[in-house]
This record gives structure tokens, C-alpha cells and sequence, in this order.
């Protein structure tokens, strides 16, 4: 009798073991499945539809630099630009310095593609991953817009070149 009834215990307590067993794996799996959840509904932002539609946008970051180009793709880190272009202000003179005067400058604004050969010391590719924590805002712009045009107008690929606007040149003279 006392054989059977340690029989019956030694039963009773490995299925007492197995139910704990079953009961812990399905609360993990309802602890890992609501973190995924909340990960990809909560944390994870949603992307408007037509972020990569092809179109040249404007990335303004919050450094004050601006980006312009097609995005290629977006995640909830990255926000990736194919071949983007950014300004950069130069002076010029405007006119010859005579002796005694002072010279007279202007600034002018110029879009230059970022990586191909000899654009940037360091050699970028043609693509950029900007981390969206840094993004302000993203426009889209018109078909008309002076940037549209050179972008659309500039056909080299490899070797890309500053590609100077002359017409959106800003006349501020130096002092």
C-alpha cells in the first residue's frame, strides 16, 4: 500500500510538473508575442504611402543642412536617399578691385551631388542613410521647382559635378 500510494504521488507531481511546464511556456509566448506587438504598433512609426514614390523631395535635417532626392526606402531607423544633392554657398566677386576699394562680393548657391569622383574628399556613395531622429520635416517639390530641374537635367551618374543656379543666385554683397 505504501508503495502504491508513493506510485500515486510520484504521478500526481510529474503531471504537477508537466501543467507548471506548459503554464510557463504559454506565458512566455504571451509575453514575447505582446512585446512584438507593441514593438511594431506602438514604437515603430508609420511611414506615409508615398514616401518613396519616385518623386524628388526635400529632407531638412536638424543640423540645418538640407538633402535633396528620391528616397529609396524608409524604416523606422532609416530614411535612405538615392543620390542626393545638397547646397553649398559660394562667394564670388562680383566685379574687378581697383586700388583703395573695398571688394564686392555675392552669394551664390549651388547644388552639388553628394559621392562621385572628386566631389568629396572622403568618396560617399550615391546613397545616404539618415537616421530619423535627426529629420525636421520632408516637402515635396513641384516639377517647376529650379532644384527638380537640375537634378532631372543633371545626366551624369559616376562622376556627378557641381551643378551652379545662377538664376537662384542670392545678390546679398559682403562689406
Amino acid at each position: 500500500m505504501e508503495n502504491e500510494e508513493k506510485s500515486m504521488m510520484n504521478s500526481m507531481s510529474k503531471e504537477m510538473g508537466g501543467m507548471m511546464l506548459m503554464r510557463l511556456a504559454v506565458a512566455v509566448v504571451f509575453i514575447v508575442g505582446g512585446m512584438f506587438l507593441y514593438r511594431m504598433w506602438v514604437v515603430t512609426p508609420a511611414l506615409p504611402d508615398d514616401l518613396g514614390n519616385g518623386e524628388i523631395k526635400a529632407v531638412f535635417l536638424d543640423n540645418g543642412q538640407a538633402y535633396f532626392g528620391k528616397i529609396s526606402s524608409a524604416n523606422k531607423d532609416f530614411l535612405i536617399i538615392d543620390k542626393p544633392y545638397y547646397l553649398q554657398k559660394q562667394t564670388v566677386l562680383q566685379e574687378p578691385v581697383q586700388d583703395g576699394q573695398e571688394p564686392k562680393t555675392k552669394q551664390q548657391l549651388s547644388l552639388t551631388a553628394l559621392g562621385g569622383k572628386g566631389l568629396q574628399i572622403h568618396g560617399p556613395e550615391r546613397s545616404m542613410y539618415v537616421p530619423w531622429d535627426t529629420v525636421l520635416y520632408i516637402e515635396n517639390l513641384r516639377d517647376d521647382s529650379e532644384v527638380v530641374k537640375l537634378i532631372t537635367n543633371d545626366t551624369t551618374t559616376d562622376t556627378p559635378t557641381d551643378t551652379t543656379n545662377t538664376n537662384a543666385a542670392n545678390t546679398n554683397t559682403a562689406q
